[in-house]
């Protein structure tokens, strides 16, 4: 798993990049982003759902491990994806100073190489709800009203399977907010 980070000229980015980085990063400009990358999932947040820079950082930092897992674990390094998470403001021209939180609208991450989607009717995933354990009609309702956000329903199996929404803001950045 390594990370993208976008920029308007890459050739200049990347002879200015930090040895560190090298292993780490791929820089990539908005064309790229078009042609190479693919849509890996989206999740929408709640309305006025504030995201400091901590919190971004920690939900990518996850996510990376969870797809750095998928790939050398479950795939035995067979793909080494590269991400890009797209964080979505609600105020397109607000400053992020990196310490106030910010109002987003979701999130949008991206894989290159671009993830698989296959039918679900012709393979599908490993457990189904039929397959499930079964759930007593009396719970079956308190279970659903407590789930989070869920991700989206694509019809289809991905490969990797997406990972986990954020989770909600803690209840300092509410009170704060």
């Amino acid at each position: 798993m390594k990370w993208a980070r976008l920029v308007d000229d890459p050739d200049r980015a990347t002879q200015k990049q930090k040895p560190d980085e090298k292993l780490s990063v791929r820089y990539i400009c908005e064309k790229d982003l078009k042609e190479s990358f693919g849509v890996w999932t989206q999740y929408k947040f709640p309305p006025n759902c504030k995201v400091s820079q901590l919190g971004k950082r920690e939900y990518e930092m996850m996510v990376g491990g969870f797809l750095m897992y998928y790939d050398d674990i479950l795939r035995n390094a067979v793909v080494d994806h590269y991400m890009y998470c797209r964080w979505e403001p609600r105020d397109k021209n607000a400053k992020d100073d990196g310490k106030t939180p910010q109002v987003y609208d979701g999130i949008t991450i991206y894989l290159s190489p671009k993830p698989l989607r296959k039918p679900a009717d012709k393979y599908p995933s490993v457990h189904t709800a039929s397959q499930g354990p079964g759930v007593h009609e009396s719970i079956r309702g308190q279970v659903h009203e407590s789930v989070a956000t869920t991700a989206p329903d694509y019809g289809d199996y991905v490969d990797p399977p997406p990972p986990p929404p954020p989770p909600p803001p803690s209840l300092d950045q509410i009170s704060a907010g």
